[in-house]
């Protein structure tokens, strides 16, 4: 029903007729097809009731698909503008809205922001006092990487940066670490990711090194994130431990059970964070005063539009820009500035109409050009659920609406409603994904008309953009991205809720079948699983994992059995019991004698590489459990170019180690893998006596 599968593809009599072409299938004594027969007479009642069932199961509405859907946490949603962080070239001094573009793609300021001028000088790894240079972390260019805890990881490791300049740590401060990838490590989810380490980061003080409060991105430097500093009252002091003197910051490892060494590719601070959206109108509320300011860009915005409350109580009304700066009527005078600020002044005395003095009074509204001719949306008729067309604006993540009305004194009135607000008795809601806005209750509205005042688009998806682009202002201004946009999602409308049921029956949510467990397992956000395997008997499954491991035969360690026990426990059946244990690791003997060719030079090098990568199901393909076969380290060593002829081959597992020899063959437990133990070789040239 959720995948629209038609149900109804077939008529009555075809339904009978292909039930009745079954009856000779399923029961031989049942002879007469004829209307007449009692039975015949059940079947049509039966083809019936299915024919009714399927076109009723068939016609289910839209309504109803999306409450099902609803069901399973699957429900409609907008575009959601990605967020970037952005270095710039040079100290910047930027108003709201200011638009950094590359090709059609805008990110935009939505506070006023300035820079000051510091960075990371250089970067010291440091352990028991000895510090190494990784300064090469501050060039993005450079493919390499460094550890910066040291490999292995050492509690008490630290890396340190030497600061350019001086940062304000009275406010907000952001770095940018992007990690080398491990490809074996499954992708870190936003939530129920284990925790490979205690780190600590610290500022040095004329107190020494004080812990900061940081909020880290990074899953602990393993991932690529943003690591950022609350605001804190500590003044920095010029540090001379280290090789450089200069402000520092830290980061210390108090314990960890790292399963990997963390690899950094680069370090960037100093970070602006904009928005991907692109605003086409914007409404920004004023104090009413005589003179009111706004930082508006001309080229940008030439449209400017202003409405003032002359009373509390009362409406808002438009004011229009007098060219002469006289007359009678709600006017304003306007003037620019070098800096882009635009002056709005208010004179009762000239014009005899002034706004009120008080809070979000003036309301001035900036427009583009495109914007400005598509502000009008229609007249509001006064019957519920009338749709608007908006579909000239695609993905819309901010709107507000103006809505225009005659007053009891025959004078026009305005006033500023969001979508899902109820004010008194009127409301509309937005549909960006289907670019229509429904008026929900048209109440005092009716027959007035309805403007798009505040109104700002995304790209969704298209702004989670790769690292290093560059994006540029009109102004000339220069932003470069050190880290990957994150957040930015297309809307999603009734369809790809039903593709993404599809896609979730497909995978298993739930644990009921031992591969469900295997999958599950294998795809653990954050760890870096080799290989499992999960097999049942009476109500309990023990599920063997193996993590990655450089070299040697690794045990499970104890913060990925716990991740592993709480993802599971959240999956399982209520009924169902289940354990994760431990890789077994089982040493093979092997005695070979073999005949090699006499032109083949380094013959017992071939043979004994081959025997061991048969013998070997720790690093090679094989699974849990899976039967070590004669036949297969036979031609492995047999299918050698240099042997003439294996002569003798025997597999000898050691007693107790988790693997017996059932014939010729080594079969390990479910939770063993083999690997070569001792192995004794004779090497002949020639062929067989």
């Amino acid at each position: 029903m959720l995948q629209s599968i038609n149900l109804n593809d077939k008529t009555y009599l075809e339904l009978l007729e292909e039930a009745v072409s079954q009856i000779p299938l399923l029961g031989g004594e049942w002879t007469n097809f004829n209307v007449s027969d009692p039975g015949m007479t059940i079947l049509q009642n039966f083809t019936s009731f299915q024919y009714l069932q399927r076109n009723a199961i068939n016609t289910v509405t839209d309504a109803v698909k999306l409450k099902l859907l609803k069901l399973l946490g699957l429900e409609p949603s907008d575009a959601a503008e990605a967020v970037c962080l952005f270095e710039p070239e040079e100290p910047i001094d930027l108003p709201p809205y200011t638009k950094f573009r590359a090709d059609n793609l805008v990110f935009e300021t939505t506070r006023a922001e300035k820079t000051s001028p510091w960075g990371i000088a250089s970067v010291y790894s440091e352990f028991d006092g000895v510090y190494t240079d990784v300064t090469t972390l501050l060039d993005r260019k450079l493919p390499a990487g460094a550890a910066v805890f040291g490999s292995p990881v050492r509690a008490g490791a630290s890396f340190c940066c030497i600061l350019r300049g001086k940062p304000d740590f009275s406010k907000k401060i952001t770095l940018y670490a992007r990690a080398v990838g491990d490809p074996r490590r499954n992708p870190f989810e936003k939530e129920d990711n284990p925790v490979f380490a205690e780190l600590c980061w610290q500022l040095f003080t004329e107190n020494g090194w004080e812990d900061l409060t940081a909020r880290d991105g990074s899953n602990r430097l393993l991932s690529s994130g943003e690591i950022s500093f609350e605001p804190t009252a500590l003044q920095p002091a010029v540090c001379s431990e280290t090789p450089e003197e200069g402000i520092a910051i830290r980061c210390v490892v108090k314990s960890h059970n790292y399963d990997f060494p963390p690899r950094l590719h680069s370090l960037t601070a100093n970070l602006l964070r904009l928005r991907q959206r692109d605003t086409k109108a914007v409404m920004l509320r004023k104090s009413g005063r005589r003179t009111v300011t706004v930082n508006a860009d001309a080229e940008v915005y030439p449209y400017i539009y202003v409405y003032a409350k002359e009373s509390a109580k009362g409406p808002y009304r438009e004011y229009r820009l007098s060219d002469s700066g006289e007359g009678n009527g709600r006017f304003y005078t306007a003037g620019r500035s070098r800096d882009g600020t635009v002056r709005f002044s208010f004179d009762r005395k000239v014009f005899g109409y002034a706004p009120m003095e008080g809070k979000r009074s003036v309301v001035i509204v900036c427009c583009t050009e495109e914007m400005a001719r598509s502000r009008y949306l229609d007249k509001i008729y006064g019957y519920v659920d009338q749709e608007l067309d908006i579909n000239f604006m695609e993905n819309i993540v901010d709107f507000c609406a103006l809505v225009e009305t005659q007053g009891a004194d025959g004078q026009t009135e305005v006033e500023f409603v969001r979508p899902g607000e109820l004010k008194d008795d009127f409301s509309y809601e937005l549909n960006a994904r289907e670019g229509k806005l429904i008026i929900k209750n048209p109440g005092w509205g009716s027959g007035g008309k309805l403007y798009a005042v505040s109104l700002a688009i995304t790209a969704g998806a298209m702004g989670n953009v790769k690292e290093d682009n560059r994006f540029t202002s009109p102004g000339g201004q220069t932003l470069v991205n050190p880290a990957r946009g994150t957040g930015g999602t297309d809307a999603v409308g009734a369809a790809d809720l039903q593709r993404s049921f599809a896609e979730m029956m497909k995978g298993p949510e739930s644990a009921v079948l031992t591969a469900d467990y295997e999958r599950i397992v294998q795809t653990t956000p954050g760890l870096c699983i080799h290989k499992v395997r999960a097999t049942a008997e009476k109500g309990l499954i023990t599920v063997a994992v193996k993590p990655h491991a450089n070299e040697g035969r690794p045990a499970l360690p104890p913060g990925y059995a716990d991740t592993i026990r709480k993802r599971l426990n959240r999956r399982r059946m209520l009924t169902t019991a289940f354990r994760v244990v431990q890789p077994v690791y089982a040493a093979v003997d092997a005695r070979v004698q073999v005949y090699v060719k006499s032109h083949f030079g380094n013959a017992d090098e071939s043979v004994e590489a081959a025997l061991r990568s048969a013998l070997d199901q720790v690093s090679g393909p094989a699974g849990f459990g899976e039967t070590l076969r004669f036949s297969d380290v036979f031609q492995a060593i047999a299918n050698l170019p240099c042997v003439q002829s294996l002569y003798t081959l025997t597999l000898t597992p050691r007693p107790g180690s988790g693997a017996v020899l059932e014939g010729l063959d080594v079969v390990p437990d479910g939770n063993c893998l083999c690997y070569p133990g001792e192995l004794q070789l004779e090497i002949h040239t020639g062929s067989v006596v």
